[in-house]
């Protein structure tokens, strides 16, 4: 999978982890209400586009050293 659609996990409050070894892209709010603690992103990860994580449970963020576009917002609580 190479995109996260929007809104695809909002509201899933029973996701605590989740593999993205191979997305390119998080959509709008894609996580945005739900109960991922932990996030690890790929070297293949180019775009998180607006409140990807907003009001999620994160307590840890792991990225790579490459340029990622980021819009606005995405761990806005």
């Amino acid at each position: 999978m190479k995109t996260i659609k929007q809104y695809a996990f909002r509201f899933s409050e029973s996701l605590k982890s989740i593999d993205l070894k191979n997305v390119e892209t998080i959509g709008k709010e894609s996580f945005a209400s739900s109960g991922l603690e932990t996030l690890e992103l790929s070297e293949h990860i180019t775009t998180i586009e607006t409140k990807a994580f907003s009001s999620s449970q994160l307590t840890k963020v792991s990225y790579p050293t490459h340029e990622i576009t980021c819009e606005t917002g995405i761990f806005q609580n």
